[in-house]
Formats: structure tokens, C-alpha cells, sequence
């Protein structure tokens, strides 16, 4: 990750880095590293991570921030090299792959999440047993098993917490895509 942030500080502009499209995690984690790292480098947006995957693979650009499992079977054969993963934790399917944290970008965390979320108004006993169901499913070995298989991590928690959650990722996110002029 050293390397790729010296030679895009040497050739501002020049490093071209895809992602799933304008707006995708992929996209504003480029955003908050090139902000952070104080380099000049070119999103270029795809429909999918696969398609960046192809055009890493063939040189036609420097780098992808994809999702581990979209990256880990060109990795693992030798077509791309992973730099940093960039959640707080090594990835399992990536073990000897550094963190962002452990490259040098101290607190670097940037992971795509999902919620169980219910329309407004919706009884709080209803609320209370979607939210059983779904802690007990996540610490569950068919859970455990069948969110490994997709590459995730399950959190669990209370309402309040998916509520809390939410507020602190627009809170952090929210400056960095208005300063890239990112919109949808």
C-alpha cells in the first residue's frame, strides 16, 4: 500500500482506480483514502467489480476497491495482488493481506453493511420479534456458516444500535462524498 500511495503522490493523477460505480463503497473508500493519503488518483466507475477485475488484470488500470469475495479467486491465482483490506480485521479468506489500519492509515475503517429494517410505525412487539429472530439466526451455526460463505461478518444488536449505526456512518461518509461532489 506504501508503494501505490508514493507512486500516486510522484504521478498526480495518474492512477486510475475502479469500483462498482459513481457513489458505491468502493468509490468513497477511494475518496477517503486519496484524502488521507494526500494523493491525486482517478475513479473510474464500473457496472460490477468483476468487470474492474478484467481491466486489472489486463493493465488498462492501476487498482480496484472491491469486495474480498469478488477479489480473493484473482488473488489467490496469481492474476491481481491484494494491497489492504479495509475493515478493522484481517480477512479470513485473505489472512496474510494487511488491514489499511496496519499499512499506515490509523482507525481506517470502511465495510459495506446491512440492516433488517421495518416500515415506519411498524407495533414494537413486531419490531421486538423480528429482532429475536434475527440475533438468534446470526449467532446460529447455519447462520455463522451461510454468512461466512458470503464473505460477512455478523454484528447482531438492538434497534437502537442498527439506529446508532446508521446515524454515525452519514455522519462520517456524509463529508467526504460532499467534498468529492459525489451524487446519485
Amino acid at each position: 500500500m506504501g508503494e501505490l500511495i508514493a507512486y500516486a503522490k510522484a504521478n498526480a493523477g495518474k492512477v486510475n482506480v475502479g469500483s462498482s460505480g459513481v457513489g458505491s463503497q468502493g468509490h468513497i473508500t477511494l475518496e477517503l483514502i486519496k484524502k488521507l493519503s494526500g494523493t491525486e488518483m482517478t475513479h473510474v466507475p464500473y457496472r460490477t467489480s468483476a468487470q474492474g477485475n478484467t481491466d486489472i488484470i489486463s493493465g488498462q488500470i492501476e487498482g480496484g476497491i472491491n469486495y474480498v469475495t469478488v477479489a480473493t479467486g484473482p488473488v489467490k491465482e496469481g492474476l491481481m495482488r491484494a494491497l489492504a483490506i479495509t475493515s478493522k480485521i484481517r480477512s479470513r479468506d485473505l489472512p496474510d493481506v494487511p488491514t489499511l489500519e496496519e499499512a499506515g492509515f490509523p482507525g481506517f475503517e470502511s465495510t459495506g453493511w446491512y440492516a433488517v429494517v421495518a416500515p415506519r410505525g411498524t407495533p414494537a412487539d413486531v419490531i421486538g420479534k423480528i429482532n429475536a429472530i434475527v440475533n438468534a439466526y446470526v449467532v446460529s451455526d447455519r447462520g455463522v456458516r451461510q454468512l461466512n460463505e458470503l464473505g460477512m461478518q455478523a454484528a447482531g444488536g438492538t434497534p437502537e444500535d442498527v439506529i446508532a449505526w446508521i446515524r454515525s456512518e452519514n455522519e462520517r461518509w456524509g463529508p467526504i462524498i460532499k467534498a468529492a461532489g459525489i451524487t446519485m
